[in-house]
């Protein structure tokens, strides 16, 4: 957007029109389970693409760098998610599994966050910070 090819990401959500509901159609067949693999497989199978299509045209990201500045935010949150889901094993009931989850996950994640994307975390936190009123 901010390089005026907007028309770039209209076409290729006019694509992902197309894709996403039959992932979602093939995968529910085998239940929620089913659709989030399907659409896990679909994200993996669309990331090349989606570089061609989208960023390296606007700003000429190599593949490499571009899966780098993807790859870390995946690494912080499968090790982030990983106490999370078995603090979330440890109790019955659906609500108290994804509360305790989610508070074993958020402070680990953070933690992680501030070592590897010091530069989010800060820009995360500006926008939670209340503005004052002159």
């Amino acid at each position: 957007y901010g390089m005026g090819r907007a028309d770039l990401s209209l076409q290729w959500n006019i694509g992902l029109l197309f894709i996403i509901p039959v992932a979602v159609g093939l995968g529910s067949k085998y239940g929620p389970q089913g659709i989030a693999w399907s659409l896990l497989f679909v994200q993996l199978a669309l990331f090349v693409p989606g570089w061609l299509i989208l960023v390296r045209p606007l700003c000429g990201a190599r593949l490499v760098d571009y899966s780098k500045a993807a790859l870390m935010p995946f690494i912080v949150s499968t090790i982030a998610v990983l106490p999370g889901y078995f603090a979330a094993s440890l109790v019955d009931g659906a609500l108290l599994s994804l509360l305790l989850g989610v508070v074993s996950a958020v402070p680990v994640y953070l933690l992680l966050s501030y070592h590897v994307n010091r530069e989010w975390l800060d820009a995360a936190l500006e926008v939670l910070r209340p503005r004052s009123t002159v």
